[in-house]
């Protein structure tokens, strides 16, 4: 059930029925938005709206904002809100928006001039209801990777076989890289999980693509991921257990919804999320913190239905968390600095 929320709205949208909105967070995001809001005034595709919402910024990104969408060519819908988190902010952008389709894109990202056209295309002409591209990452102060052409292999793929090709690891989804129905998000009740502020977007996806049977894959990156520090996923600290309790909710969602899947997730699913952030919090956290948070997250028991994994890199260095826990650790921090991936 979504909260009842007092909004300040300044509306600049002049369709009625746009085929696509776009809806986008922002929280104190002054430095970056603007770059986002521009490589969305240069889509190839027009039939379309940008809704913001500002959850509670304290600094310019308000102004910036209103200044940019009144005087932009694409209508524009500019929401401001107490701080609620990134959950809320989206839940209230699909809540004003009109298009036919959605997508949630992040302020501090830039996304391909082809983004919106792909992804609308493609849902349309494989009568699919969800779409998804590739995308690729950058860290601030880097350069932008190139986007290419607009041409590129659109597959038609049986949602049950891409779920588990991302248990796998041999796929990964954002929110952000998907243009999804309105009506089936609503019809659905599938919104983000509020008071969350980990994985709450993996926790919609797996949602969404488990209420369809096909979707459409674009092989093209067409969205930006900038990872910068300050941002939510650049922290490490005790709240990263909340992901835990969503993962452990897909559980329940999946025995009701999709139990053809359900016990491969049981299995895999938690295990694997358990996996990726005990690797993240060995490149984080002094050892005793590390061991704390073995202990809090079952790691042991978890880590061992990973020994039959199918990718390499996790069956292994999950047997070698169970030999010993901190060879693992040192061998995280070492490979992560060596790699430049040691990001906290």
């Amino acid at each position: 059930m979504l909260m009842t929320r007092e909004h300040t709205v300044l509306d600049f949208r002049f369709l009625i029925e746009p085929a696509v909105s776009v809806i986008i967070p922002a929280f104190n995001v002054e430095r970056y938005i603007e770059e986002m809001l521009y490589s969305l005034e240069m889509q190839v595709f027009t039939d379309f709206e940008i809704i913001v919402v500002d959850d509670g910024s304290t600094d310019e990104t308000f102004n910036i904002v209103r200044k940019y969408l009144s005087g932009s060519k694409v209508g524009g819908c500019l929401i401001k809100q107490g701080n609620s988190g990134v959950s809320v902010a989206r839940n209230t952008g699909l809540q004003y928006a009109r298009g036919r389709y959605v997508c949630f894109v992040d302020a501090d990202d830039t996304v391909s001039p082809y983004y919106l056209k792909t992804l609308y295309d493609a849902n349309i002409e494989n009568n699919t209801k969800i779409a998804l591209c590739k995308f690729t990452t950058f860290s601030e102060g880097s350069p932008h990777s190139s986007y290419g052409l607009s041409e590129g292999e659109v597959w038609v793929c049986e949602s049950l076989r891409l779920m588990r090709n991302m248990l796998l690891g041999k796929i990964g989804v954002g929110c952000w890289s998907l243009l999804i129905q309105r009506e089936l998000l609503i019809k659905e009740g599938i919104y983000f999980a509020e008071g969350y502020r980990y994985s709450e977007d993996l926790h919609f996806v797996w949602r969404a693509l488990a209420h369809v049977d096909k979707v459409s894959l674009c092989h093209r990156r067409l969205y930006n991921y900038r990872f910068r520090e300050g941002s939510a996923m650049a922290k490490f600290g005790p709240e990263r257990l909340e992901g835990l309790y969503l993962m452990e909710d897909l559980v329940r969602f999946f025995e009701v919804h999709c139990p053809s899947f359900g016990k491969e997730f049981e299995i895999h699913g938690v295990a694997r999320w358990v996996w990726a952030t005990l690797w993240q919090a060995a490149c984080a956290l002094p050892y005793p913190k590390f061991v704390k948070l073995c202990n809090d997250l079952k790691a042991t028991e978890r880590m061992k239905r990973l020994r039959d994994f199918s990718d390499v890199r996790v069956r292994l260095s999950s047997i070698l968390f169970l030999i010993n826990a901190r060879a693992y650790y040192m061998i995280a921090r070492t490979v992560a600095h060596i790699a430049g991936m040691n990001r906290f």
